[in-house]
Order: C-alpha cells, then sequence, then structure tokens
C-alpha cells in the first residue's frame, strides 16, 4: 500500500464494540487511520473536527438510524462528497435500493469476511479518486480486484459502463445493474462471462457508457448462474488432475463445455500436466 493510501481516514459508525474492534483491526492492518463512534450525532462532530476519506455506517445505530444520518450528510457541502458503504446485519433487497436511493456507494451484508470488506473499501475509494482525476476511466488489477466484485460494484451503484480486459481480449458492457454484451476472444454472451470469470488475469479498465440494448440478464442473478457454473468446472477439473493415461485425459476433456475446453488445457499444462492432442 502507497503512503497516500495509508494516510487515508475511515470514520466508522456502529453501536456495536465489537464490530468496532474487528474494524479497527482490519482496517490497521490493511494501513488505513480509523475513527470510531456510536451514534450519528457523534458522527457530525466527528466530521467537524476531523478530515475523513470514506464512512463505513450501520443502519441501526442510536438518535438517527443509518439512513436519516446519510441524507443528513448528503445535503452538506462539506460532506456530501465522502464515499459511504452500508455495513448491516440488515440484507432486505428494498433496504440496498433505499440506500443507493439516499446516495451510498456499496451496501455489506453481516457477516463478512476481511479480504471482502477490504477489496469493496478499495474499490470505492479507487472509483471515487479516478472519477474525480482521471477522465480516462477507472484502472485496476482483477489481482486486487476480481470481476465478482467489479460487477457487483456497478450493479449497486447501477453505473453505466464499459469494463475491458486488454489481457484476456474481454468486454462487458452494463447498464442499470444489468449486463447488456459480453465478449472474450470468438466468444459471446454467457459463455464469455464464464470464460472471464475461468481465466481472470491482468488489468481492467472501466469507462463511463450510455448503451442501450438486448438485456443478457441482471448482473446479481447472472453472477449467481456463474457462480454455479464455475464450481461445476473446476470440481470436473479437479478429478481431471487425478487422471494419469492421455488416452483418458483427452476423453474427460471433452466432457467439458466446448466454450472452455481449450482453457482446461492451458490450466492442465501450466499445472505441468504434459497434454498430447
Amino acid at each position: 500500500m502507497n503512503n497516500s493510501e495509508q494516510k487515508r481516514c475511515i470514520l466508522c459508525i456502529d453501536d456495536d464494540p465489537a464490530m468496532h474492534n474487528l474494524l479497527r483491526h482490519q482496517l490497521m492492518t490493511s494501513g488505513y487511520h480509523s475513527l470510531h463512534v456510536e451514534s450519528g450525532t457523534e458522527a457530525l462532530q466527528t466530521l467537524r473536527d476531523n478530515h475523513v476519506d470514506l464512512i463505513i455506517l450501520d443502519i441501526n445505530i442510536p438518535k438517527m438510524d443509518g439512513f436519516q444520518l446519510l441524507r443528513c450528510l448528503k445535503s452538506n457541502q462539506e460532506t456530501e462528497n465522502i464515499p459511504v458503504i452500508f455495513l448491516s446485519s440488515l440484507s432486505r433487497e428494498n433496504l440496498k435500493v433505499k440506500g443507493l436511493e439516499y446516495g451510498a456507494d456499496d451496501f455489506i451484508v453481516k457477516p463478512f469476511t476481511g479480504p471482502e470488506l477490504m477489496a469493496r473499501l478499495k474499490a470505492v475509494i479507487r472509483r471515487n479518486t479516478r472519477e474525480k482525476s482521471d477522465p480516462k476511466g477507472i484502472h485496476g488489477n482483477l489481482k486486487e480486484l476480481g470481476i465478482f466484485e467489479l460487477l457487483h460494484m456497478l450493479s449497486f451503484s447501477r453505473k453505466n459502463a464499459i469494463v475491458s480486459f486488454p489481457e484476456m481480449q474481454g468486454q462487458i458492457i452494463v447498464a442499470n445493474s444489468s449486463i447488456l454484451s459480453a465478449y472474450q476472444g470468438s466468444w459471446n454472451g454467457k459463455e464469455a462471462l464464464i470464460r472471464l470469470f475461468f481465466m481472470e488475469d491482468g488489468a481492467f479498465t472501466i469507462t463511463d457508457a450510455n448503451k442501450e440494448g438486448t438485456e443478457l440478464g441482471g448482473i446479481e442473478s447472472l453472477l449467481l448462474f456463474i457462480g454455479t457454473s464455475l464450481d461445476e468446472i473446476n470440481e470436473q477439473f479437479m478429478l481431471l488432475q487425478q487422471v494419469k493415461e492421455q488416452a483418458e485425459i483427452h476423453e474427460k476433456i471433452k466432457e467439458f463445455p466446448a466454450y472452455v475446453q481449450d482453457l482446461i488445457v492451458r490450466k492442465l499444462t501450466s499445472a505441468g500436466k504434459d497434454i498430447n492432442l
């Protein structure tokens, strides 16, 4: 993490001391400075006295709930541009929509993992920083932020964008929490999406775009479909790795969907398996 990231200050607003301890540890380990309060009124005072780069906000807090506080923040010129991530045990879809309408940047459901929290926190900071400073879009590496998190972020923000993957020769176009199109090499649609997720390597660029067209489907439902498909493919691949005979390996590769067979061969080869096709 570079020096500019180490200096970033995160304000955590939650009425649960155990949650503050967890957040404090996660943020400190990742090189962030954190401030901790338990209510909306304390949060407003803290914001008056300190520079804050991002806010992590629970919904159920004393004095005013998270939505009331968010509304207050977005109506104040001093705080309206501070990104806000809701962190809540409440997972109802209408609450996520309400958070989006009020101006939240992401919504993470408890319980969560440390890597998930930090990946999404970094994504929000990166997006807000680069949208202000880089007119050519947001750039990153899939080792730091995977395709799942990228699409989830775009789904929540309802951002219209083109996500390009130059090393994988791929692209995904999203609009209003849906995927309009996708390609990877000569593959298109859902097959292209699965290939991109299976490969998941290299850099990405997100640029604003106003696109219209037939939808492949909603981002969240497609992510569920892709996750199930990848689980099946990876399970097959684990069994394939145990096969020794060349003839049987060839037959097992043919059992994979046609759109990933070349990727399976490539993955076997990179793992040191001698494949003679």
